[in-house]
């Protein structure tokens, strides 16, 4: 799929069973949470242990934030990540619906195409540079399945993928303003 996605993609029955590709994503999903979680843990070594060493901080204080840490990396903020996933496979099936018109095969197509589409990339986007690069090939895939899985045009399989991320990056800045507000109100 990675190396040669119009092959790949050309082969994937748009109306075959889920299990698998929704598996794939998961698993990849679940590699970058723990990544990310010891990643992070890894960042926060140092200053953990200066606090311990300094007296700022006790074991069991320590115990609760990386409890709450932990549960937060591994299970809520994996379980939102796969919930939006899903949920913006929706809105992606919406506009493809609506650009392809009745030429598109389907929300499981548009499903099963999302999955290995996202998937991969996902499972590399911890690594800095890599992670910004993984962002640009998932849209190329994307592309790609759906083009060959729907069998529609470029335009038509990109633009419902451009205005799904135009939508996501708008709410993510609307999002960063509530939070840079509510964080300077509790500053006051």
């Amino acid at each position: 799929m990675l190396f040669s996605p119009q092959r790949f993609f050309d082969e994937l029955p748009p109306d075959g069973p889920l299990g698998a590709p929704v598996l794939y994503f998961l698993i990849c999903s679940a590699i970058t949470a723990v990544i990310n979680m010891v990643a992070s843990l890894t960042f926060l070594a140092v200053p953990v242990g200066f606090a311990l060493a300094t007296g700022s901080l006790d074991a069991g204080q320590l115990v609760s934030v990386l409890t709450i840490f932990v549960l937060a990396s591994l299970v809520v903020l994996p379980v939102l990540f796969v919930a939006g996933f899903f949920v913006s496979m929706l809105i992606l099936h919406a506009f493809i619906r609506l650009i392809a018109g009745r030429y598109q095969k389907g929300l499981p197509a548009t499903l099963r195409v999302s999955c290995y589409a996202v998937g991969a990339p996902v499972a590399v986007a911890w690594i800095p540079l890599a992670g910004i690069l993984a962002v640009f090939y998932s849209f190329y895939l994307h592309t790609t399945g759906l083009k060959r899985v729907h069998r529609i045009s470029t335009a038509r399989s990109l633009g419902p993928i451009l205005i799904l991320a135009t939508l996501l990056l708008v709410l993510a800045a609307v999002v960063a303003v509530y939070d840079y507000s509510v964080i300077r109100e509790a500053i006051k």
